[in-house]
């Protein structure tokens, strides 16, 4: 037989592999095989070539095709090639096997291009891979390679997301077969096992050992099979491993793992006998997560012999979901089938303190039993008690508890079993203000005790189930609702049951009944459904606020109504109507705003409250449209508009919004959006008599922390200047019209009173985008106005602001642009001391003289550059100064004019003493004192009179009002001969001049008188005239007419100016627009303008 030589084939087709070998993990195969130049049959001579191909050859419910084996036998050394080229699979092995020692040794590579572990039915999930293996060992058993095997460019797609592995390497040395070596190393991971292991009887002789050491645990665990002693060996070995970061290969095995990282174990473990044995084992790792739950800091220390053991669990804080409990520490002793065990822990979710449980878990043939003794724990910072003498036993259809009770005062929770199989839990009097840290809306605290009962028939099948709850003195922050009542049966887990709910205290009532069907996690396929019938009675519209947030407040008035309330795919839904009668504040604005017995529909997409009619504190009204929008009770927000011909849409305080603040009424819509977190609010108004705006200057902008809206700015730059604005939840877009009916005051210093006042028309719009800065862009003519402007916190004098002063914003509120002149005009002088250089030696001149006579002094302000830091220049002005001595003014004016610091001398000459200061000064007292207290007292007393007068008139409809005006002025002029004083003159003058409108303002009438008297007019008094009539032509005031006449001193005894004019004014938008024909009388659209003025007057 030596020299035997054969070849052939052989065919299998169709061959039930699956009955041959008695196993369905095949099926029906059909493969080929053929041997070419075979010599010899005994193993130490035999060669040949061998092919073999598998046309189909099922495993576990896959067809396996176009597998190929070749290669050359020589001996006993076999070297070939195995490959497969099919859909869902793609590999080639090529290497040897050598079988010439007793024990075969295998040397092959192997290329893994392609497979698809779902497909081939070996998983689940969708599972792909790929990489490179070498194989280089010799062969004991599966359980025992001596060698190592080495994988590289390892890639796992699980289902979309790519896992890889640079290398994984096995190395296995078995030395003398008593102290083994097993090592598996990667760039995830690094794992030691040393010693007397025999990992294909290890599983089965933990088995043995627990049923001798624990039995009633392993008959629970169900390990109570039997293990023959075939399956048994002894073990003395000690492992380690690291692992520094799995790079997401866990989630191989669970997605909702998180990357393990710097994980250290260590342990050991020895059997001698089936009698004998003990372990132990060390776990750290600085953070594990599992569905959204956090593990910090975990330790674990297990150490057990035989019967004993101790295990120490400790975790720095864990999160289960959003609760909080921290720091963990069990402990559990197990002798043979007992656990006595402790947990410890500082605190959870805030609401439990000083947990200290301790119990003993113990068994039997059929039963679990629990006792809690000496256990305790703090509920919202009252103690509470386990009662002692208790129990919980549990088995197969069995439950049994015996004095199971928490106790804390009054207060108790108890677990009863009327039955064998029937469980209650009673709950007395128990404090519900925990759940102000269980609900994850923190707006909402809760008060009351509550009362509770849950019984359940029989925990172990299908049974009728009841839960009664009830609250006393139900509160929701701090409003009371009376008593909340709940009562819910059902049947059994498959049938609906029935939900009722009641919450009155008598007056206002809540209410809901219906059928619900709620399930119980595998019990049943069913999903949460529930429709009820619910009524709103005198119900509190305060609730709303509890939902919306620091977007309202001061809500008061009550709703009615009737609603279904009901699941619907899976989603709540809601569908009725209810009656709104009461008010509420919108924060941001200021605006209170009541509403009359008003509808409202309620539906799954919207609260919808169009139609309904507001009223403001005015009583003026608006309409809304839209309402309250959310999706199935999600993300909740606003789609609403507020439209008005006339109604209040602003109504801030300092303290509300130190940005700007005031009163807006007139016409306009306010629109609503975005969520109550994130609000959306679009302005468009035109102001209406009533309004005015306030945009003060001096503050450092910055607001309480609760406020609606917070202000930040930067702690370098300087305390005037405006830094970032953050209005927190808020985009704003606020476009106003204002019109003269409107005053706008910005307030320099509200303490002194240096305020700019004023009337006058402007487009304004100010936007804010969220996390962003406040911008303002837009432009205001003065129309009428006034400036306080203040010296030291002393001198107080108002200045009549030009018309046709301008404020023009382009971003910044506080980096405006001024362009104001303004006039104070109550002045009359004699400027003997302004013009003495130029009639000294003259003193009995003609012109010196006249000098001495008082005449009217227009002082001018001009207010330029930027709102935050504003340039003041002054003017000095002589309307009705002789012609005699005009050149002399006008010659020194232009001197002053190029020396300001002699400019602003007399600017404080005036302003301080009522008079010019001549070269050398010599500080008049009497005439500061004089002239201060007379501007205050005549201030306040025409303030008074004017008052008084309007009261009076009242009742006549033609009369709007009446402004009166008291004046009185002491003033000094000195005589110089060549740097000597040769004489002083003084003078005083007391001016009356009322103003009586009419016709709604149209007409205005000032018939105004002086007396001038003092030795300057070397002559009996005189008195003065300073009439003015005023009408406007036209309804929108843009054309007026005015007469005037005035009589005022001279030394001829009188002069006399008779004057007439008119006046016409229009806003543009541009420049070039003033040349277009335009058919419309007002522009509709909001932004910067130009106007223009035509006066024109005469007078002698």
């Amino acid at each position: 037989f030596k020299e035997a030589a054969y070849q052939g084939k052989l065919e299998l087709i169709n061959f039930d592999l699956a009955r041959w070998s008695d196993s369905d993990l095949y099926g029906i195969t059909s493969l080929s095989a053929e041997v070419k130049d075979g010599k010899g049959l005994s193993l130490d001579e035999v060669t040949a070539d061998v092919y073999a191909r598998v046309e189909d050859f099922p495993f576990k419910g896959y067809h396996y095709q176009n597998a190929v084996m070749q290669g050359q036998l020589n001996k006993q050394f076999f070297e070939g090639q195995f490959y497969i080229s099919d859909p869902n699979v793609t590999l080639d092995f090529n290497g040897h096997v050598d079988i010439t020692d007793s024990l075969p040794k295998f040397d092959f590579t192997a290329s893994v291009e392609y497979v698809n572990f779902q497909a081939l039915n070996l998983s689940r999930k969708k599972l792909e891979g790929s990489g490179d293996i070498d194989f280089d060992f010799t062969y004991h058993d599966l359980f025992n390679l001596d060698g190592k095997v080495k994988a590289y460019n390892l890639r796992v797609v699980d289902d979309t997301v790519v896992h890889q592995m640079d290398s994984l390497q096995i190395i296995s040395k078995l030395n003398d077969g008593v102290t083994k070596n097993l090592r598996v190393v990667s760039d995830i991971f690094d794992f030691h096992l040393i010693g007397d292991f025999d990992l294909k009887h290890l599983p089965a002789s933990i088995k043995k050992l627990i049923q001798k050491k624990h039995p009633q645990l392993a008959r629970k665990l169900k390990l109570d099979n039997l293990i023959p002693d075939s399956l048994y060996a002894t073990h003395d070995f000690y492992f380690n491993g690291v692992m520094e970061d799995s790079k997401g290969i866990q989630k191989l095995f669970d997605a909702s793992l998180a990357d393990f990282k710097h994980v250290v174990l260590n342990g050991a473990f020895k059997n001698d006998t089936a009698f004998n044995f003990k372990y132990r084992m060390d776990l750290h790792a600085p953070f594990l997560e599992f569905k959204n739950n956090e593990f910090h800091d975990i330790a674990l220390d297990l150490v057990g012999e035989n019967s004993k053991s101790e295990w120490d669990i400790y975790s720095e804080k864990i999160w289960l979901g959003k609760k909080e409990l921290y720091p963990v520490l069990f402990h559990g002793s197990l002798t043979s089938d007992s656990l006595d065990f402790s947990l410890t822990a500082k605190s959870f979710a805030n609401i439990v303190s000083d947990i200290d449980l301790k119990g003993l878990l113990f068994l039997n043939d059929t039963l679990f039993q629990i006792d809690m003794a000496n256990s305790s724990f703090n509920l919202l910072d009252e103690p509470w008690q386990v009662v002692p003498h208790n129990y919980i036993q549990l088995g197969e259809h069995f439950i049994k508890t015996e004095n199971m009770v928490f106790l804390a005062n009054e207060s108790f929770i108890r677990v009863t079993s009327p039955g064998d199989n029937s469980l209650n839990l009673e709950v007395e009097k128990v404090d519900i203000s925990f759940l102000d840290n269980l609900i994850l809306n923190k707006k909402l605290s809760f008060d009351g005790d509550a009362y509770a009962l849950i019984r359940v028939e029989d925990i172990f099948e299908k049974s009728p189930m009841l839960f009664d709850f009830s609250i006393d003195s139900f509160a929701v922050n701090d409003d009371t609702y009376g008593t909340l009542e709940v009562l819910a049966t059902m049947p059994d887990l498959d049938t609906d049951g029935k939900f009722n709910l009641k919450i009155s205290d008598g007056t206002k009532e809540f209410t809901a009944f219906g059928p619900f069907y709620f399930p119980v996690k595998g019990t049943s396929k069913k999903s949460l459904t529930y429709d009820f019938q619910c009524q709103l009675k005198e119900y509190p519209l305060k609730i709303g606020e509890y939902f919306i947030g620091h977007s309202v407040s001061n809500t008061t008035g009550t709703i009615n109504g009737y609603f279904r309330f009901f699941e619907e795919d899976d989603r709540p839904s809601i569908l009725g109507d209810v009656v709104l009668n009461g008010s509420t504040k919108i924060d941001y604005l200021g605006t209170t705003y009541r509403m009359d017995h008003q509808s409202a529909s309620l539906n799954s997409e919207i609260f919808d409250l169009s139609g309904a009619i507001l009223i403001d504190e005015l009583g003026n009204t608006a309409e809304i449209t839209g309402g309250l929008v959310h999706n199935h009770f999600k993300k909740f927000g606003m789609d609403a508009t507020i439209a008005s011909s006339y109604f209040q849409f602003l109504n801030t305080t300092k303290e509300d919004n130190n940005i700007y603040y005031g009163q807006g009424v007139g016409a306009g819509t306010v629109q609503f959006g975005g969520n109550f977190q994130q609000a959306e609010m679009r302005i468009r108004a035109t102001t209406g008599a009533g309004s005015r705006l306030f945009i003060p200057i001096e503050d450092d902008f910055s607001t309480d922390g609760d406020a609606f809206i917070t202000y930040l700015f930067d702690q370098d730059s300087s305390a005037e200047q405006l830094g970032r604005v953050n209005l927190t939840g808020i985009n704003l877009d606020m476009q106003l019209n204002i019109t003269p009916e409107a005053e706008m005051q910005i307030i320099f210093d509200e303490f002194s009173g240096d305020i700019i006042k004023g009337t006058g028309n402007g487009n304004l719009v100010l936007t804010k985008e969220r996390a962003g800065n406040l911008q303002m862009t837009g432009r205001y003519v003065i129309d009428q106005g006034q400036y306080l402007y203040t010296l030291l916190d002393f001198i107080n004098k108002p200045f009549v602001i030009d018309r046709g002063g301008l404020i023009t914003w382009s971003g910044d509120p506080l980096n405006a642009d001024l362009n104001i002149q303004a006039r104070y005009t109550g002045l009359k002088v004699p400027p003997r001391n302004l013009i003495a250089e130029y009639l000294e030696g003259r003193v009995n001149s003609t012109d010196a003289e006249i000098a001495d006579i008082s005449t009217q002094v227009d002082l001018i302000l001009l207010l330029r550059g930027i709102l935050s830091q504003p340039q003041i220049d002054f003017d000095i002005r002589f309307p009705e100064i002789d012609p005699a001595i005009r050149n002399y003014t006008e010659s020194k004016m232009r001197i002053l004019k190029e020396d300001v610091s002699e400019l602003n001398r007399q600017v404080y000459g005036l302003l301080f003493f009522n008079s010019f200061l001549p070269s050398t000064i010599n500080l008049d007292l009497t005439a500061t004192t004089v002239n201060t207290l007379s501007e205050f007292i005549t201030s306040q007393l025409s303030n008074y009179v004017a008052a008084y007068i309007t009261q009076g008139v009242e009742e006549v409809d033609y009369i709007p009002g009446v402004d009166f005006y008291f004046d009185y002025n002491y003033y000094r002029s000195e005589d110089f001969i060549q740097g000597q004083q040769t004489g002083v003159k003084t003078g005083s003058e007391f001016a009356l001049a009322p103003n009586i409108r009419f016709f709604d303002d149209r007409l205005a009438f000032s018939p105004g008188a002086s007396v001038i008297e003092g030795n300057v007019l070397q002559g009996s008094a005189f008195i003065g005239t300073d009439v003015k009539l005023d009408f406007y032509v036209t309804d929108d005031k843009r054309l007026k007419l005015s007469l005037f006449y005035k009589r005022f001193p001279s030394l001829q005894g009188s002069r006399n100016k008779l004057g007439l004019g008119f006046r016409f004014s229009k806003s543009y938008d541009s420049f070039s627009d003033i040349f277009k024909r335009d058919k419309k009388d007002t522009a509709e659209e909001i932004g910067p303008g130009v106007e223009v003025e035509l006066d024109k007057g005469k007078g002698n």
